[in-house]
C-alpha cells in the first residue's frame, strides 16, 4: 500500500519493510491504514452514490465526519516516532489515514453533487445532511493495544475481571478499553527508543507490517434535526397537551402534540419528532388568544422543501378547528433551551367562570379588584403531589377582574405571574393557597370553567 506525503505525495514504503519484493497475501492488509485505503476508488464512490440514493434526502449541504480503528492512531503514533528516528520528514509533513480518507471521500461526495462544509459554515435551520464514516477493524492485530492499558492509572481496591470470553470478544474489548487519547497520552512525540519500551518487541518494523484480516468502511447517512417555532391554540378541552395514558387507557381525544407533529412528520418524511411547549395547559383548559409557545424537533427528515405556511396548513387540516399553529418559522435548536429561559420573563392571562356560596355583591366586586401584586404562597397542590415535590412557590397576581353573572356565578379575568396554580387559587386548595379568591371573599368559590387568553412578556 503506498502512503503519501503532504509535499510530494510520493510512496513512503514504511508500512510492509518486511514484505518488500515478496508477493502480499490475500488475507492480510496494510500495517498503517489496516486495508481501508487499498480497495478501489470508484467502489467506494458507487457504495456511496448508492447509499445517498436509498436514503434519498433532499439538498446538497453535506458535513463529512470520518473515525478510524484505533489501532490506526497507535501504528501512526508508531511510524512518525520511526521517522523522527531516520531523519525522515516532519510530523505536519506526513499525511495520517484519516486525512487521505477524508480527502478522497469529500472529492467523491462533491462528485456527487453535495457542497461540503463544516457544521459552523452552515445556518443552524439549514438541516444539514450528515455522511459518517467509521472504519472497523476486528482482527488479531486489536490485541496491540493490550501493552497501553498498563500506561493509565488505575482506580484502587478494585480487582479487574478476567476475561473469558471468546477472542473476537477479547479482542472487541481490547479495542474498546483503549481510545485514541491514550494512545496520543502514551505515545505522542516520544523517540522511537521510549515508544518501543512501551509496545514491546525487537524494533518498531515489527509493529508496522502488514496485518491479518483488514478494516471495513461502515457509511451512515443521516441529518441534523430541523427546528420549527410556533404558537397553538387549543379550542376542546378534551384534549391533553401530551400523550396521557394512565394504567394502559387513553385519556382524552389525541393530544396536542400528536395533532401537531403528526401532519408535520409526514410533510417532511421525518422519522422521528420531539414537541416541547413555554408550560402546559390541563386538559380541560383551552389554550386561546395568540396561543402557547412551542417548538417540533424533526429528526432525520427526507425533505427540507416544504414552506413554513404549507406546515401551517398541514397542520390546521388535520387538527379540524380543535388544534391549530400559527407563526410558524424555522428555528435554531438553542430555541428550545429559549422556551424554559423565556417562561420565566412571561406572564399569563386567564379567564374562568366560577360559582360562590354566598350572594356577591358590588362591594365584594370591588375588594377583590382592589389588589394588585398580590403576594400568593402556593404550597403544591394536593392533585400533582404524586408526581411534583412538595415546595411551597412564591407567586405573584397582577390584576383581577371581576364581572357577576349573578349574585353566585361570576366571570373573573386575571394576570399572573408563569406558573401559577389558577384553580387552586380559586378554590384555595383546602388552606394550600394564602391568599385565595376563596379567602378573599370569606366565602365557598368553586372554579367551572378555565381558559388561557394570552402569554405576554412581562
Amino acid at each position: 500500500m503506498n502512503h503519501y506525503f503532504r509535499h510530494n505525495f510520493e510512496s513512503a514504503s514504511v508500512a510492509s519493510v518486511e514484505g518488500q519484493g515478496r508477493p502480499v497475501s490475500a488475507d492480510t492488509a496494510c500495517g498503517l491504514c489496516l486495508g481501508l485505503l487499498e480497495g478501489s476508488a470508484e467502489q467506494l464512490r458507487s457504495k456511496l452514490a448508492a447509499r445517498l440514493q436509498q436514503e434519498n434526502y433532499e439538498g446538497q449541504l453535506c458535513t463529512l465526519n470520518v473515525s478510524l480503528p484505533v489501532l490506526c492512531t497507535f501504528r501512526q503514533q508508531l511510524l512518525l516516532a520511526r521517522l523522527r528516528c531516520m531523519g525522515q520528514p516532519q510530523e505536519d509533513a506526513c499525511a495520517d489515514t484519516k486525512d487521505i480518507l477524508r480527502w478522497l471521500l469529500s472529492d467523491i461526495l462533491t462528485s456527487l453533487g453535495m457542497s461540503m462544509g463544516s457544521v459552523a459554515e452552515y445556518p443552524q435551520e439549514a438541516g444539514v445532511i450528515c455522511v459518517n464514516i467509521s472504519g472497523e477493524y476486528k482482527g488479531s492485530a486489536v490485541e496491540e493495544l493490550a501493552c497501553l492499558e498498563s500506561q493509565q492509572p488505575r482506580g484502587g481496591g478494585r480487582k479487574r475481571r478476567k476475561l473469558e470470553a471468546k477472542q473476537q470478544q477479547q479482542q472487541q474489548q481490547q479495542q474498546q478499553s483503549v481510545s485514541a487519547a491514550m494512545v496520543l497520552s502514551s505515545l505522542a512525540n516520544r523517540d522511537a527508543a521510549a515508544c518501543l519500551e512501551i509496545v514491546g518487541g525487537n524494533s518498531l518494523n515489527e509493529r508496522l507490517g502488514r496485518i491479518q484480516g483488514q478494516a471495513m468502511l461502515v457509511v451512515d447517512i443521516g441529518r441534523e434535526g430541523l427546528y420549527l417555532s410556533g404558537r397553538y391554540v387549543k379550542l376542546s378541552r378534551r384534549i391533553p397537551q401530551s400523550p396521557w395514558i394512565i394504567d394502559g387507557e387513553r385519556k382524552g381525544e389525541s393530544s396536542v402534540e400528536e395533532l401537531v407533529t403528526g401532519p408535520l412528520a409526514k410533510l417532511f418524511g421525518a422519522k422521528e419528532t420531539r414537541f416541547h411547549a413555554e408550560g402546559r395547559e390541563d386538559i380541560d383548559v383551552r389554550m386561546l388568544g395568540s396561543g402557547r409557545p412551542f417548538v417540533v424537533e424533526l429528526r432525520n427528515a427526507k425533505k427540507t422543501s416544504p414552506s413554513c405556511s404549507e406546515a401551517e396548513a398541514a397542520v390546521n387540516v388535520h387538527g379540524r378547528g380543535a388544534v391549530s399553529i400559527r407563526c410558524v418559522e424555522l428555528c435554531a435548536p438553542s430555541a428550545m433551551a429559549a422556551l424554559q429561559r423565556d417562561a420565566e420573563n412571561h406572564t399569563k392571562t386567564y379567564i374562568c367562570v366560577c360559582w360562590s356560596a354566598k350572594a356577591l355583591t358590588s362591594a365584594d366586586v370591588a375588594s377583590l379588584c382592589s389588589h394588585h401584586d398580590l403576594e400568593v404562597q402556593q404550597k403544591t397542590p394536593l392533585r400533582v403531589l404524586h408526581r411534583r415535590a412538595p415546595a411551597v412557590r412564591p407567586k405573584t397576581v397582577h390584576w383581577m377582574e371581576l364581572e357577576l353573572v349573578n349574585s353566585h356565578f361570576f366571570k373573573l379575568r386575571l394576570s399572573t405571574q408563569a406558573g401559577m396554580y389558577i384553580k387552586e387559587f380559586v378554590h384555595g386548595d383546602l388552606g394550600r393557597t394564602r391568599p385565595s379568591v376563596r379567602s378573599l371573599l370569606g366565602a365557598r368559590v368553586e372554579i367551572l370553567q378555565l381558559d388561557v387568553q394570552g402569554v405576554e412578556e412581562a
